[in-house]
């Protein structure tokens, strides 16, 4: 989102970060929140968006992609399922919370069990 709020601030998005963003669609005209995550539709509605904020056509044939990408994975009734990547923050919540640890009687560090979270992969 820096592209449109160096647009809104009045100035010309630099040339090279508009390539980086666009070299991130993918093939299926669909963009991953990171390299080893699928394309959906939350990633991918960022680029046309910024892409049109930053003076792009739509005609252009990656902002025309990337509406296909979302035309084609967009459910029946109009909304797209997108795989959550919060898992680990709620898990680290109930942690906080106490849950496990406290119906024990122990007392609970909010980073005890953090590490071990964070080492999971929960975007499988």
């Amino acid at each position: 989102m820096q592209l449109p709020g160096i647009r809104r601030a009045g100035q010309k998005p630099p040339e090279d970060r508009v390539k980086q963003l666009i070299a991130l669609q993918r093939p299926n005209g669909g963009r991953g929140h990171t390299g080893n995550l699928a394309s959906d539709a939350y990633a991918t509605g960022e680029l046309p968006y910024a892409l049109n904020e930053t003076g792009m056509a739509a005609i252009q044939t990656v902002y025309r992609r990337g509406v296909d990408f979302l035309l084609r994975t967009r459910k029946e009734i109009g909304f797209w399922l997108v795989k959550t990547r919060a898992a680990w923050f709620q898990l680290k919540a109930k942690l906080e919370r106490g849950a496990g640890q406290a119906e024990r009687g122990e007392l609970i560090d909010g980073n005890e069990g953090f590490d071990e979270l964070s080492s999971m992969n929960f975007g499988k």
